[in-house]
């Protein structure tokens, strides 16, 4: 069983991370317990600690995701089901998962006060002339941005637009309407 690390977030949320490593890809779980309203993980993917964010190929989008501007992607977490599983490919050259909590009933963000939380990805072992596979990965010490924190009660950050998963969500209704309407009308013309 792979080690997983406690986050206690500034909004008072505490996430389990679990990193597991397979041949060809590596599975992140993260799970949110005792959540009381629904709330977004908006997470995208980094080379380098400062780089741009970006999102992995669409095969390994978690069930469930939203592209938010190309670079990051969101998924719902409810209470009953607070877990989101994403995988990476190994050879992506992806070395961090990073990501902020979004609350679409208050419009607020934790960011970790600007901080953004991180999870630092296992990177790829070469393997050796002569050595079939890959060897399983060794578990590594916490990375500092995961570290637990002091629970803290309300929320923290930027009041966000609500844009993203809720915008979709919407769009998608309008869609179905329109669709609806469509089918009606050419039942009635028939």
């Amino acid at each position: 069983m792979s080690p997983v690390n406690k986050i206690s977030t500034e909004s008072g949320i505490v996430l389990f991370v679990e990193r597991r490593v397979w041949e060809d890809y590596i599975e992140v779980i993260i799970k949110a317990e005792n959540i009381k309203e629904p709330f977004i993980l908006h997470w995208g993917l980094r080379k380098e600690p400062d780089g741009q964010w970006h999102v992995p190929p669409e095969r390994n989008w978690p069930s469930g995701s939203h592209p938010f501007d190309h670079a990051a992607l969101q998924n719902l977490l409810e209470p009953g089901a607070g877990q989101v599983v994403i995988k990476i490919d190994r050879d992506t050259g992806f070395n961090f998962m990073d990501f902020v909590l979004f609350f679409p009933s208050e419009g607020s963000w934790d960011n970790n006060l600007g901080r953004n939380y991180r999870v630092e990805l296992p990177a790829p072992e070469i393997k050796e002339a002569g050595k079939p596979g890959m060897e399983p990965e060794k578990p590594e010490a916490r990375h500092p941005e995961a570290e637990t924190k002091p629970e803290k009660p309300g929320r923290k950050g930027k009041t966000a637009g609500g844009r993203g998963l809720k915008d979709s969500m919407k769009k998608n209704e309008k869609i179905k309407k329109v669709e609806k309407v469509k089918k009606i009308k050419k039942n009635t013309d028939d």
